[in-house]
């Protein structure tokens, strides 16, 4: 082709971002956080929808940040804040809005993606969705350390009342004495808990209908939480399942996400019986496993762990998400709608970035970033050598 005239790539923002806050974490998915940190730090103005569970926090946390952006200068309108269903559907419709950040439900993710993708001019949308986070222990790990992993699912799967969308929904324990050991240690650490209060009636009444949905899976047995109290208290919930039946097609309602403190117990015999219940498990945010040293299992689980989730741990549990370079708080759908982005981390900030290339630009035409005289002083990539 012989030599390539002058290229120069950046990213610029892709201007006003809708914010869906969620019900579980009112100050770090909701008006402030993630999604509107990084769109701001994208350049995007940002307007939030406040989550009903908690508007009172949701405008306090506004008016807040409304200072702030006072006290620098920042251009009036940077932020807005609506409240209600019908503010966030015309949200999403708005002609002005260029991409949205929803955290939620699959249902109500699926219907404001197909209304974000049925505009006249489709709009991207990252949205985080429903995710069982499947935690896998090998028979290796279970004889060695089967009262400690039982301890911390335990404390796992209940942390914040299981109302985070890490939390280990599935458990795969081995038949057998040492698999016994886990389960025991496990309902063990759940029946010295309290009820828990849930952050708003509706989770706790979806949480209800869930419970009832998983147990209502013939071949669960109950372990733990006969009683669901009332209002928005709730009491752990532990089922067993045999890993063929949840394998089954009968049992979809075992594999799909129960916000709240409950979990499902896949046992399983052989390996060929993992594997295909793994098989049939949703993607999700995370994927774990409990491994022995030199265990034949770890390798094929830590690759299918790679196909499965945006986040793979050994040896560890998912609860907590650490904000770093390296998070990766995403996965294949159901976990979210858009596998290559993550909602928590430096990586945020692509989602609401696109990239243009300036071609054969005069110099005083180029932004300040692509100038060879750098103004800003920030790294520059020059014919493939960063500078």
């Amino acid at each position: 082709m012989g030599p390539l005239p002058d290229l120069r790539r950046m990213r610029v923002p892709l201007g006003p971002v809708a914010v869906f806050g969620s019900s579980n974490f009112p100050f770090a998915f909701s008006v402030p956080g993630g999604d509107t940190s990084s769109a701001l730090a994208a350049g995007c103005p940002v307007v939030i929808k406040a989550h009903p569970a908690h508007p009172a926090t949701s405008e306090r946390c506004f008016d807040a940040m409304l200072r702030g952006a006072r006290v620098v200068a920042a251009p009036e309108g940077l932020l807005g804040l609506v409240f209600g269903f019908e503010a966030g559907v015309a949200l999403v419709d708005d002609p002005a809005i260029s991409a949205v950040g929803f955290t939620g439900s699959v249902a109500a993710g699926r219907s404001l993606w197909s209304r974000a993708n049925a505009r006249e001019v489709p709009i991207p949308f990252f949205g985080e969705l429903g995710s069982a986070n499947p935690l896998v222990v090998t028979a290796g790990a279970a004889a060695e350390r089967s009262a400690e992993i039982g301890a911390g699912i335990g404390s796992s799967m209940t942390l914040g009342g299981g109302q985070f969308c890490t939390k280990p929904g599935l458990l795969f324990v081995p038949d057998g004495e040492h698999g016994d050991a886990v389960v025991a240690a496990l309902v063990a650490s759940l029946r010295e808990l309290s009820p828990m209060t849930m952050l708003a009636a509706g989770i706790a009444s979806h949480f209800r209908d869930g419970a009832h949905a998983v147990t209502a899976v013939s071949g669960t047995s109950l372990l733990v939480g006969a009683d669901l109290e009332e209002g928005t208290s709730v009491t752990p919930q532990l089922l067993e399942v045999a890993a063929p039946i949840f394998a089954g097609a009968a049992a979809r309602a075992l594999r799909e996400e129960c916000f709240g403190p409950l979990a499902v117990v896949v046992r399983y015999g052989t390996g060929d019986e993992l594997a295909q219940a793994l098989d049939v498990a949703d993607p999700a945010l995370t994927f774990s496993f409990f491994s022995a040293a030199e265990d034949p299992d770890a390798s094929w689980l830590a690759e299918l762990g790679q196909r499965k989730a945006g986040r793979v741990i050994a040896n560890g549990y998912p609860t907590g998400v650490g904000v770093s370079w390296s998070m990766q708080h995403g996965g294949p759908w159901p976990a979210t709608t858009s596998p290559s982005s993550t909602s928590v981390g430096a990586a945020g900030i692509e989602r609401w970035l696109r990239p243009v290339t300036y071609q054969n630009m005069p110099a005083e035409l180029l932004p300040e970033a692509l100038r060879d005289e750098n103004p800003l002083g920030i790294p520059q990539r020059v014919d493939g050598s960063r500078h």
